[in-house]
């Protein structure tokens, strides 16, 4: 009784460090790669755009040719990388053996905001200088708005508002916004009836004192290029403003 005992604990002993292993494996196969455009280069055929990072018939969603582009995100696992596809209009898995960096492009160390429904890019240079917040809609049925800030301005008690994202449903009005822009609408790819708008909202009044207005004035200098980067998630179709 007493060598059964021992045998099963020594079992569950080994069965628990090949659980870490294999764990420990799969983290030191993770990779942080600055966000970029790479570019797809392939001798023959097509790089399959997929829905999961495998190799399986079943789950191709794309085709990609030798000079077709790729935004690459942040963190990786493994061969298969997580991009977005310009062609495509949605994300999918690809083979990063196939894929080589365009030169000059991405921002190196830029942050990726990704609400879950929408995603956007800061660059690194603006590193330390905002914050941002996300909340739910109170406009439409789902969704998330983003608010950006002005670190120092908010700290100070000014406010530091730079912009923000809200979703809109069908059923709610943007139009009476006193500083707004429509970015574009986003639909529901297993409900493409139904719309969400994407409205960016500004502030009406000062939001800095006179130590932290350069800074604010940075981030809103850089508000255009932000918003260049927004990318709408794979289950949404976007139709740019």
């Amino acid at each position: 009784m007493n060598e059964g005992t021992v045998s099963i604990s020594k079992t569950h002993k080994w069965g628990a460090l090949l659980v870490l292993a294999f764990v420990f494996s799969i983290v030191l196969r993770t990779q942080t790669v600055s966000a970029a455009t790479y570019e797809v280069n392939v001798s023959k055929g097509y790089l399959a755009l997929r829905t999961e990072p495998a190799y399986d018939s079943s789950n191709e969603i794309g085709e990609l040719y030798t000079g077709d582009t790729v935004e690459v995100g942040e963190v990786h696992t493994g061969d298969y990388w997580y991009v977005y596809s310009p062609k495509y209009k949605c994300h999918g898995y690809v083979n990063a053996d196939y894929l080589i960096p365009v030169s000059g492009s991405g921002a190196a160390g830029s942050e990726v905001v990704d609400t879950g429904y929408y995603s956007i890019s800061f660059p690194s240079e603006m590193d330390g200088l905002y914050e941002y917040k996300t909340e739910e809609s109170d406009f439409s049925d789902y969704g998330k708005n983003l608010l950006v800030y002005d670190k120092a301005s908010k700290k100070a008690g000014t406010g530091g508002f730079v912009f923000g994202i809200y979703m809109y449903g069908d059923n709610t009005s943007y139009e009476d916004l006193p500083e707004y822009e429509l970015l574009g609408t986003m639909q529901p790819t297993n409900k493409p009836a139904k719309s969400y708008y994407i409205v960016v909202v500004y502030p009406t009044d000062v939001q800095y004192n006179s130590e932290t207005e350069d800074t604010w004035r940075e981030l809103n200098n850089s508000v255009k290029s932000i918003l260049a980067t927004f990318e709408a998630d794979s289950a949404y179709y976007w139709h740019e403003n």
